[in-house]
């Protein structure tokens, strides 16, 4: 299981070649604090004989979340109250409120979902407002009062994090990179990797191999 606090920037991506299926769970107001008070904000827990349970608690949350039946909520809730304690009993970890998270507008905290599921996408502001029944200047502005920069800035954080991270693990061409982390072109992808690593792509794919070398 990885554990990570409210607003660490972060992107999940399988390979093609050895496909990963994972479930995906927010829980909005908590921080998960001790174990994951690091400068990282994350936590990769194994939980060896316990790890059948826990992925019990995780299908079950799942399933009942795609039935919508009546009380869904409640008994998503309590299976989470549950898969909490399961945590506690076993590390070190304490559920606690995240102001930050409260003080964020539920808007602001819609809009972050929705780029996260498709920021690999052709994605404009606009798209965004209406995912979140917004207007795109008042989405923009709440967005940037609660995670510090624009939605798009946002977007492009996600697309150059998921970039690096097939330059260090993958041998995909810098074409099929650009493409599959959301870039529009290569000389794009090429010109705002740069602009913000202060290295080409090339360069740091370089550097990230020679390290494993060393």
């Amino acid at each position: 299981m990885v554990l990570l606090n409210p607003k660490v920037e972060h992107t999940e991506t399988s390979l093609v070649e050895d496909p990963l299926e994972y479930i995906v769970l927010g829980i909005e107001g908590v921080k998960l604090v001790t174990s994951l008070d690091s400068e990282e904000g994350f936590s990769i827990i194994h939980f060896d004989e316990a790890a059948d349970d826990i992925s019990n608690y995780l299908y079950c949350i799942l399933a009942e979340a795609k039935r919508h039946d009546t009380g869904c909520e409640d008994v998503c809730q309590s299976l989470l109250n549950i898969l909490l304690i399961n945590l506690m009993r076993r590390t070190k970890i304490t559920p606690r409120t995240d102001d930050s998270v409260e003080n964020a507008s539920p808007k602001a905290l819609q809009a972050k979902a929705f780029i996260d599921a498709h920021f690999r996408e052709s994605i404009t502001l606009q798209n965004i407002a209406e995912a979140t029944e917004s207007n795109k200047y008042y989405l923009s502005h709440i967005f940037s009062q609660a995670y510090g920069i624009s939605p798009l800035q946002y977007v492009q954080s996600l697309r150059l994090e998921d970039s690096k991270y097939l330059l260090r693990t993958t041998n995909y061409s810098l074409k099929q990179i650009a493409s599959m982390s959301g870039f529009s072109s290569i000389s794009y992808f090429t010109q705002r990797f740069s602009k913000v690593e202060n290295m080409t792509p090339s360069s740091y794919r370089n550097m990230c191999q020679k390290k494993l070398t060393e």
